[in-house]
């Protein structure tokens, strides 16, 4: 999936506007593929996208998610599932 940051309301904008979470993560699993991921990277990103997704609920729609939420998001699975830096990409 494709994301865009809008600079000025520091929100997401995509394609995928509304949150379908199924059609996101339908999307999300297709363009792996397409790039090639191995079947358990995309498991494991699928199961992290489907926990971001149920995380942030309460939106109607991916632009409304503001990047801050996104950033708890991330710090919250790096410490609670004690990701190293070497893992993460920047």
């Amino acid at each position: 999936m494709t994301l865009i940051i809008d600079s000025e309301t520091n929100t997401i904008i995509s394609r995928l506007e509304y949150m379908d979470g199924e059609r996101i993560i339908s999307v999300f699993e297709e363009r792996m593929r397409l790039q090639h991921y191995a079947a358990s990277t995309i498991k494991s990103y699928k199961e992290y996208l489907s926990t971001f997704l149920k995380e942030i609920h309460g939106y109607k729609k991916l632009s409304h998610i503001p990047i801050l939420s996104i950033e708890a998001f991330l710090s919250k699975k790096v410490i609670d599932d004690k990701i190293s830096s070497s893992y993460q990409r920047s």
